[in-house]
């Protein structure tokens, strides 16, 4: 076993940042940043290219870890470049061994702390290198898996467009704005710096981080009554649509939705019931909005949205028989996700 610092050097002041304003859907060379992408944009500038791949990035907001063997540019604040000080390093191998090392999710917060207390098994490059062609093997079946769920995802797609005429620009049906049949409220944090307000606490809290078009059991925190009492938290009934507000990556205009009361963070819109509606028939609507909803979003760098934009939000409204034909649909078609 071999600590962090005994393997690793951080470089990140050699790596040139690129703003997220200046990113191009094409350039000759690749931005990384710390969301879940890869490739966060492309850049046809040349100078402060980093060149010395290849290398581990570190997400210290998001804790994403990427294996890049290719010359980049950073991103936003927050991506970490790890180098190897061993000779005889695997970066691969590494790369896996990073991915294996639990660490904490703390929300928006710093993770880097976290990732220097990991201790590492460091075998010599031979086994290193057998470990990497099996774990290659597993992530190609992975990769694979995860372009069939693409599929039955465009799937559903298709069936809405075919059954709706569009999904921001149909002519078949009237549009309503969210606020016009439902409420929309958000969550707070309870002070993190008072035990009592999370030792031993029962009542489920969702982060943003949790929220990946699933449905919501169970959280990964609980937070006391005397928390949420004195904090803007707030029970939110089961049924409720939970979207994203802002966050690193992909997260912002991602979705739950809730089978349990809980309460969230601030950077949760919660979507209340509605008889006028079918929830489930909404909740995809939403998940197929994302990139409209990610494209409201206002800011410099780090653009988010808010209870405003949410309520204002527009929704296809077909009759109720046909929301539901639709959900029945959506819902056979995930059990062939599972």
């Amino acid at each position: 076993m071999k600590t962090f610092d005994e393997i690793f050097i951080d470089c990140t002041k050699y790596g040139v940042k690129i703003k997220a304003s200046e990113y191009c859907e094409q350039g000759k060379n690749i931005i990384v940043d710390q969301g879940q992408a890869k490739i966060a944009g492309y850049t046809d500038n040349s100078e402060g290219l980093f060149t010395d791949v290849p290398v581990i990035i570190f997400g210290d907001h998001t804790r994403t870890i990427k294996y890049i063997d290719t010359p980049f540019f950073l991103g936003a604040d927050g991506t970490k470049v790890l180098k190897s000080k061993l000779e005889d390093a695997n970066y691969k191998y590494l790369y896996y061994a990073l991915k294996n090392t639990k660490i904490p999710n703390t929300g928006y917060s710093r993770h880097f702390k976290w990732l220097k207390n990991a201790k590492i098994r460091y075998p010599n490059i031979q086994k290193q290198e057998e470990i990497v062609l099996i774990l290659d093997k597993i992530q190609k079946i992975i990769e694979y898996n995860q372009t069939q769920l693409a599929r039955l995802d465009e799937l559903i797609k298709a069936r809405f467009v075919e059954m709706f005429g569009g999904i921001h620009d149909s002519k078949l049906y009237p549009y309503a704005t969210i606020e016009s049949f439902t409420s929309v409220m958000s969550g707070g944090t309870p002070d993190r710096g008072t035990a009592e307000y999370w030792q031993g606490g029962n009542i489920r809290w969702v982060k943003t981080t949790e929220l990946q078009n699933c449905v919501i059991t169970d959280t990964e925190e609980k937070i006391t009554q005397l928390g949420k009492d004195n904090s803007s938290a707030k029970l939110i009934p089961p049924n409720s649509i939970l979207i994203a507000m802002y966050g690193q990556g992909k997260t912002r205009g991602m979705t739950g939705y809730l089978a349990v009361e809980c309460t969230t963070n601030q950077a949760c819109a919660c979507i209340l019931p509605s008889k006028t509606i079918n929830q489930k028939y909404l909740w995809q609507y939403m998940i197929l909005s994302y990139d409209k909803l990610r494209d409201m979003a206002k800011g410099g760098n780090q653009p988010n949205l808010n209870a405003g934009i949410i309520k204002k939000f527009s929704v296809l409204m077909p009759p109720l028989e046909q929301q539901e034909q639709f959900a029945a649909f959506v819902e056979q078609v995930n059990k062939s996700k599972v």
